[in-house]
């Protein structure tokens, strides 16, 4: 089944030589071109095949001097985001730039990152726990010392050994009678 496309030439009353010339001598875009016309986007480049686009439409924002300097920063082993920090630009604008171009970095350098970013990762995962555990520990502690320095005041002060002491297991220091 084959879908026969409408011939819209005659349906609006535009031809090719027209478009051709809005483009030509009045230097619009395809944008106005169809704002004038009423045709759509891809009948207008039907037409316009072949004729190039006003200099005012083309690469409003062109930065071919970044786009240089990010391949540079590239060729020398630079991490996309770290090109995108130093130029200005997003990473995806970055990465658009440089892909490709393969990221070769000295295999020692390499190595090293991993390590620092393993070393990295392994801190902020453990971390919480590893302070939790300290603070259980300290607690411990404070309660093993709190718990020894009770029971030896206990052995040191019973009836027989301490006359001073108003009750048996008392924590108050006590002094021999006699």
């Amino acid at each position: 089944m084959s879908y026969a496309r409408p011939n819209l030439h005659h349906m609006t009353g535009f031809d090719a030589a027209e478009v051709r010339r809005l483009r030509t001598e009045e230097r619009l875009s395809v944008r106005e071109i169809r704002a004038r016309t009423g045709l759509g986007r891809n009948r207008i480049q039907e037409m316009l095949r072949g004729v190039p686009a006003p200099e005012r439409t083309r690469r409003a924002k062109a930065k071919d001097d970044l786009r240089a300097e990010a391949v540079a920063l590239r060729s020398t082993g630079r991490p996309v985001p770290e090109i995108a920090r130093r130029l200005g630009v997003s990473r995806s604008t970055a990465y658009l730039w440089v892909r490709h171009i393969p990221l070769n970095r000295d295999p020692e350098e390499e190595l090293e990152r991993r390590r620092h970013h393993a070393r990295a990762m392994t801190e902020a995962r453990w971390a919480d726990h590893r302070r939790a555990r300290d603070e259980a520990q300290a607690k411990a502690h404070a309660v093993a010392t709190t718990t020894f320095s009770s029971s030896t005041a206990i052995r040191a002060c019973t009836p027989s050994s301490c006359a001073s002491s108003k009750s048996v297991g008392s924590t108050v220091s006590c002094r021999p009678t006699g």
